[in-house]
């Protein structure tokens, strides 16, 4: 099923993708590719999988007040969320992107 958005990736499907190197096919079927700006300034990411999202990814940052609502909707309903993890949600939900994700409360919520 493809997306007429695009879809954007959570950390756990980078690192994924990242391992199993399938950036052509990902992008033959699900462009445009996109990663929450959040996802790529958090701590918790190797330097080569930050390099990795850059070329491959276009970071999207939260830009509208509905956005940050959803943000800290996110934050109230799923106190396991990470801000990168919200973050990603929010901009699937709000700009209509298919979500890559193999956390488990991501695929849930």
């Amino acid at each position: 099923m493809l997306s007429r958005n695009g879809t954007i990736l959570d950390a756990t499907a980078l690192i994924d993708f990242r391992y199993l190197d399938e950036w052509e096919w990902l992008q033959q079927h699900y462009q445009p590719l996109y990663i929450a700006q959040e996802v790529l300034d958090s701590d918790h990411l190797e330097q080569s999988t930050r390099e990795t999202a850059k070329k491959y990814l276009i970071p999207l940052p939260l830009e509208t007040e509905e956005m940050f609502v959803s943000f800290l909707e996110f934050g109230n309903k799923a106190l396991l969320l990470s801000e990168a993890d919200r973050s990603t949600l929010v901009s699937a939900r709000h700009l209509l992107l298919l979500c890559a994700s193999d956390d488990n409360l991501v695929v849930k919520i």
